[in-house]
């Protein structure tokens, strides 16, 4: 994406870039939309540890502590 001209709001409206699209492929997507997270695991053992404010511990790696992530 780029950014624009500037609206009456005076706010630059992010374009498209022609070409610039792509595609992942993965095994899992972990989704975040900043609502309390939900955990499916079966056992409590599997389960991610979660900080005091809610959010997901990770390693100084920057990958979570669970290999079931």
């Amino acid at each position: 994406m780029s950014l624009g001209e500037f609206d009456a709001g005076g706010r630059r409206r992010p374009l498209p870039i022609p070409g610039a699209e792509f595609s992942l492929d993965v095994d899992q997507v972990l989704v975040a939309i900043g609502q309390q997270p939900v955990f499916p695991f079966p056992a409590e053992e599997d389960n991610p540890r979660i900080s005091k404010r809610g959010l997901l511990n990770i390693l100084l790696k920057g990958k979570p502590p669970v290999d079931i992530l």
